[in-house]
């Protein structure tokens, strides 16, 4: 059974915040997203909520068993590169700004070292990743 997660980034508390999950009898899991990120916006009249960043768990974790987010930010020493989680094509991918690669065929070798809002100098965005 895949696991569904989630963390927000408060823009305003410039904090990172995880949900839970709950099962019911039957073992299904429930995700009150609207109750867990109602806490976060001010308004709730179905309006999206501009003071947060919402991220979903990847199913993933790196090679120390640490949870793999959206927005996070992994090494992959083999390569020498930094690395951004991101959503794309339909699936989560790793971003070096030159290319995407699938998260699943490297994340074993990954370590999370960060994510985009408390770590973004992590990032270089200029050209390429590659540490030297």
């Amino acid at each position: 059974m895949r696991i569904f997660k989630f963390r927000v980034w408060d823009k305003k508390m410039k904090e990172m915040n995880y949900s839970g999950n709950a099962a019911n009898e039957d073992g299904d899991i429930q995700i009150s997203v609207g109750f867990f990120f109602s806490a976060y916006c001010e308004k709730m009249d179905g309006s999206w909520c501009p003071t947060v960043e919402i991220m979903q768990f990847t199913g993933l974790k790196d090679k120390f068993g640490k949870d793999i987010y959206e927005g996070d930010i992994l090494d992959w020493k083999e390569h020498k590169e930094i690395l951004q989680v991101d959503y794309k094509y339909a699936g989560f991918r790793l971003i070096n700004y030159n290319t995407t690669i699938p998260l699943d065929a490297v994340c074993a070798n990954c370590e999370v070292i960060g994510n985009i809002y408390e770590n973004p100098k992590l990032l270089n965005t200029n050209n390429q990743t590659r540490r030297k």
